[in-house]
């Protein structure tokens, strides 16, 4: 193989593929804006004392209140 012929492999390569890693699809952005991320901190891995909760998404500003800590769960409940 010729060093033109690699060159010319990978260049082509290049624009077969690097648009789809450079941009990601627009409607998963779109998606995640309407998804709610609800982060629950507990006291205990037993989950039976809530410290705080930290929440984003659904185009509103994201919020919080309280402590964190290791012991956690992630929700998505339905946006308003």
């Amino acid at each position: 193989m010729t060093a033109l012929w690699r060159l010319s492999v990978v260049g082509f390569v290049t624009v077969l593929v690097g648009p789809l890693v450079v941009s990601p699809p627009a409607a998963a952005a779109a998606d995640a804006a309407d998804t709610r991320f609800l982060v629950t901190y507990y006291a205990t891995p037993h989950m039976s004392q809530i410290l705080g909760q930290r929440w984003s998404g659904c185009a509103e500003p994201n919020g919080g209140w309280g402590g964190t800590s290791s012991h956690f769960t992630i929700t998505h409940p339905p946006c308003a």
